[in-house]
């Protein structure tokens, strides 16, 4: 029954991306006709974009007093267990596997790549 739920939630995941992939070139596609400009231009920012959002808000909070980062003076000449604490607030920390976070995140990589084409495309043009 496990393995079952597990394919649905990778399913859903899967369709998600692709879902705001077809948005991101809705909104690319009438941007380019709104404002007369490339659509390939637009769809790469957009890209960018979706991907950022989703890498910042799917990482742990860099800025939190016990991120093992920000405390120098804890971990003064041990760059081991400096190593070893990170790794595990990154573990404890960040979102799980199928959140949205990761659906923005892989959707603008997908928009990233189906925008460079264009951005080829307009680079050797003559």
């Amino acid at each position: 029954m496990e393995t079952n739920s597990n394919n649905s939630a990778k399913k859903r995941f899967v369709q998600n991306i692709l879902l705001m992939d077809i948005a991101l070139v809705i909104v690319a596609g009438l941007g380019s006709l709104v404002l007369n400009f490339n659509f390939g231009i637009i769809l790469l920012a957009l890209g960018m974009l979706a991907a950022g959002i989703g890498t910042l808000l799917g990482s742990p909070d860099s800025t939190a007093a016990n991120n093992p980062r920000n405390q120098f003076v804890k971990y003064l000449n041990r760059p081991v267990e400096r190593a070893a604490d990170e790794i595990t607030y990154d573990a404890q920390h960040s979102i799980q596997g199928y959140a949205f976070e990761n659906v923005m995140l892989f959707a603008g990589l997908m928009a990233i790549l189906l925008g460079a084409p264009f951005i080829l495309q307009i680079m050797f043009s003559k």
